[in-house]
């Protein structure tokens, strides 16, 4: 998003050195890492879409299925139209999208798939006042209910609305001069705005219709949670998040929990209350929500700096990161400098970011993102050790999160 937008402003002169290929000057050792980079990284997404695919089988749809239907129908959200006339302009709306509406993309689209894989591996309750006669029996044939399936949509929806909310773009007049850019960008946000909004809506409306006040709830909570995620980091002038002063695990966690732990979290304990279960599974099913959710993120903020050929000379990376955190917890001077920086330009992109990216790699911290990611991976695991009720489901679960490391 921040490079389409540096992009759009020549007149600034952002420092955004994205030649092609190899580092200029990388560390020792990098260089010779690249081909076996390239080689662990075909293994890593072989596996994840392996893990996947088995997943889909066993639940019996595709993840992605639901938003592609969502988005780029008329009768979805009703603007795929407006979504047709941003095709040929610069709005990272678009790419947000495409990633969206396209199989395999990442990590985009599994958290519904998640939430069903869940709800058959705990089981359901039969009597339990949250469970209905029919339901049991449709449980006993299907392995989910309907309101199972309908929470799974529920989050891809909030997820994805929260996704391309997050592309609205500062676009004043002071920092945009040319007038047809500042329409296009405009109307892009107004389009990024109203899909947003809508996929809100049709969730709130469907998590309403589960008639359970607690899972009500647990969801409308996530939704404030996205909310607030957005005003605990700080940001430059163009959108971009600057790291914060206090740099430590913790305060990662809470941050990472509003933006998209919580959702994860909430949905999973949403779909065991449904299956009839009590405060201890639920409890256990919020866990793994909760580390599923820091695990996906910390690996989605990892691959910079282990898919060595993916990032270019140069190329923008998330300041927040765990792994930026960790280097700059560790050398104050260099968090100084950036801070100066900020006050200065507050403009992120005027940062040296093939020298830090070169420092980061050398110094050490990506190995130790990685071992936090694997603690995170066996919490989730051990989160559900218990649930037995479908071996191949609780198999498919396990290879998925296995997946992230």
């Amino acid at each position: 998003m921040y490079r389409i937008v540096a992009q759009c402003l020549p007149q600034r002169r952002v420092l955004l050195r994205s030649l092609e290929g190899i580092p200029t000057n990388p560390p020792q050792g990098v260089l010779s890492s690249y081909s076996l980079n390239a080689i662990s990284d075909d293994h890593r997404q072989a596996r994840w879409h392996k893990a996947i695919s088995n997943a889909e089988k066993i639940v019996g749809t595709s993840h992605s299925t639901f938003t592609e239907k969502l988005l780029t129908s008329e009768t979805g959200v009703g603007a795929a139209s407006h979504l047709r006339k941003l095709l040929n302009t610069t709005h990272p709306v678009i790419k947000t999208i495409t990633n969206l509406t396209q199989h395999g993309q990442n990590t985009l689209q599994t958290r519904g798939l998640v939430v069903l894989l869940l709800s058959r591996c705990a089981g359901h309750i039969e009597g339990s006042p949250q469970v209905l006669n029919e339901e049991f029996e449709e449980a006993c044939v299907y392995g989910v209910t309907q309101r199972q399936k309908s929470m799974a949509e529920i989050v891809e929806m909030v997820y994805t609305s929260h996704l391309i909310h997050r592309d609205v773009l500062n676009v004043s007049r002071e920092l945009i001069t040319d007038p047809s850019l500042l329409n296009e960008l405009q109307y892009g946000n107004k389009i990024a705005i109203l899909v947003g909004d809508i996929l809100i809506a049709n969730a709130s409306k469907m998590t309403a219709e589960l008639n359970d006040c607690k899972v009500l709830e647990l969801i409308a909570t996530s939704i404030g949670d996205f909310m607030k995620s957005e005003f605990v980091v700080r940001h430059d002038s163009f959108g971009k998040p600057y790291p914060p002063p206090c740099m430590d695990l913790n305060a990662w966690e809470n941050r990472i929990f509003l933006n998209t732990g919580s959702l994860l979290a909430h949905a999973c304990q949403s779909a065991v209350i449904m299956g009839g279960h009590g405060g201890a599974v639920q409890r256990r099913a919020k866990e793994f929500g909760r580390s599923l959710g820091f695990a996906w993120q910390l690996h989605d903020e990892l691959e910079p700096f282990v898919n060595l050929l993916g990032q270019p000379n140069g190329t923008p990376f998330d300041l927040t990161s765990f792994p930026v955190m960790l280097h700059l917890q560790r050398n104050p001077h260099i968090y100084a400098a950036l801070e100066t920086s900020a006050l200065e330009t507050h403009d992120a992109n005027r940062i040296d970011y093939a020298d830090l990216y070169t420092q980061i790699l050398s110094s050490g911290v990506v190995e130790e993102a990685r071992q936090q990611l694997h603690t995170y991976v066996d919490v989730c695991l051990g989160n559900i050790e218990g649930f037995d009720q479908c071996y191949r489901a609780k198999q498919a679960l396990g290879d998925v999160i296995i997946a992230l490391k």
